[in-house]
């Protein structure tokens, strides 16, 4: 079953177990299925919006009638798929991580770690999460490409970024940057950083170097953007042992103002979903990884409780079953919505 097939008969399930819950308001789920439902802690939401300066919604009724098989259908559903029972949710920021009991089919035997081929979901996961929940506000981008002739020796690659980030410019400034392949093969970067370009002088709109969007134009600062651009370039002809390219030295990079605070967040998450641009090409070495972070904090989470599948279901609603048939392990919580 490919990936589009299988997001619609998740979407059909969902539908089809809601509002046949709903519509037949008799049906009750198990008895060790309301034990569960009434014995399942309540979370307390009220602590989590106070900390984020907003008015707590009213607490949830009952989980009863149709409600009440909507969650039970949905639990059974996680039982038939084997996922691992819920065990407790950490609330952060924007976003609630559902903590899973360790069982031998989710903890398998490890092996050593070997070359990195590509990113994972897993790591993609965490990318996004901790940028829906970092405490600093990124306010530029910075895109580092490479020449015509590019590196394949990915420890080389990297040792380039360190050189970029060791930078007087960067003292104080928080940065996420994570790394794709082009078409062509040749690894490139983009940081996201607390940077305020605009308060190092007047901005210019400038238009982007092979732009087929419509967003054809970006704002920066032009000193700035050019004295980067010259430094990339000398730092990949060093250690790449090669002459500098002057057309490198004007376009291999770009540094652009964001528009809004969710911008990095929408950025990276559309970026995510590009897989071809997550698979290492064949014959470049020493990958490492994908994504890392410099001068921010870990995300700690406002507070955590104990849950159960069911717990999690009522509360966040059938938008926390995954197209696999699982709970989700992190969720989005302005898109949540209970099952009432």
């Amino acid at each position: 079953m490919t990936n589009k097939s299988r997001s619609f008969a998740h979407a059909r399930f969902q539908a089809s177990a809601l509002k046949t819950a709903q519509k037949n308001g008799t049906a009750r789920p198990s008895l060790s299925m309301l034990d569960a439902l009434k014995a399942a802690p309540a979370l307390d939401p009220a602590l989590f919006f106070a900390k984020r300066g907003v008015t707590a919604p009213p607490p949830p009724r009952a989980c009863e009638g149709g409600a009440a098989a909507a969650v039970a259908a949905l639990v059974n559903h996680t039982i038939f798929r084997k996922d691992a029972p819920v065990l407790s949710v950490k609330i952060f920021k924007r976003t609630a991580v559902i903590c899973k009991m360790q069982t031998l089919e989710s903890t398998p035997d490890r092996l050593p770690r070997g070359d990195i081929w590509e990113q994972s979901d897993k790591s993609r996961l965490r990318m996004y999460h901790f940028l829906m929940n970092c405490d600093r506000t990124m306010l530029s981008m910075i895109t580092l490409t490479m020449p015509a002739a590019f590196e394949v020796d990915g420890s080389k690659v990297k040792r380039m970024l360190d050189g970029f980030l060791r930078n007087p410019l960067f003292d104080g400034v928080g940065i996420v940057w994570f790394m794709e392949f082009q078409k062509r093969g040749a690894p490139h970067f983009h940081l996201l950083t607390t940077l305020d370009l605009s308060s190092l002088g007047g901005l210019t709109t400038r238009t982007r170097v092979r732009s087929a969007s419509s967003k054809a134009y970006y704002r920066t600062h032009r000193e700035t953007e050019l004295s980067l651009a010259a430094r990339w370039a000398k730092i990949v002809a060093k250690i790449s042992g090669r002459a500098v390219c002057p057309v490198h030295s004007r376009v291999g990079l770009q540094a652009e103002v964001l528009l809004d605070n969710d911008a990095a967040v929408k950025y990276a998450s559309a970026h995510a979903a590009k897989v071809s641009q997550k698979t290492v090409p064949p014959g470049y070495e020493r990958c490492g990884r994908f994504w890392g972070s410099r001068g921010l904090d870990t995300p700690e989470a406002l507070f955590e409780d104990s849950a159960t599948t069911a717990n999690i279901f009522q509360r966040f609603g059938g938008g926390a079953l995954s197209s696999s048939g699982r709970v989700k392990r992190v969720l989005v919580l302005d898109q949540c919505k209970p099952i009432r």
